[in-house]
């Protein structure tokens, strides 16, 4: 019964922090796009893909 509750809590922490990696990356990604307009609003919209 530990066994598995060891792997068991080893998964969900793998996940937790793939899954947190990903928000982090999107987080930036948002954030670059939010400062990349704010320099040039005129333009900025095309640049987002």
């Amino acid at each position: 019964m530990t066994i598995l509750f060891t792997s068991l809590a080893g998964a969900m922490l793998t996940l937790l922090v793939l899954s947190g990696h990903v928000v982090a990356q999107r987080m930036r990604g948002d954030l670059e796009v939010v400062v990349s307009r704010r320099r040039m609003p005129s333009g900025g919209a095309s640049d987002v893909a």
